[in-house]
């Protein structure tokens, strides 16, 4: 990612699912990426039993400004 751009996000929401007779948490994440407008979007990241953050923690999203489907989500130290 050498041309990636960092910027604040943070969590909005969290959506769930159950898969094979398990629960999972899934965060849902916000950012304005410079020039851009808002993004919203749900994390390929997970958590099985319980959410791990409280709704409005914040993140930094490592970004492609010529791809924003491009990104990483970097979670705060627990």
């Amino acid at each position: 990612m050498f041309k990636a751009k960092k910027c604040s996000g943070k969590i909005v929401n969290w959506m769930s699912a159950v898969i094979a007779g398990k629960r999972f948490y899934y965060p849902m994440i916000e950012f304005t990426p410079e020039g851009f407008e808002r993004q919203l979007f749900r994390a390929e990241d997970r958590c099985e039993g319980e959410p791990l953050y409280a709704p409005g923690t914040e993140v930094v999203i490592k970004y492609l400004p010529s791809d924003l489907e491009f990104r990483k989500v970097i979670y705060p130290a627990r």
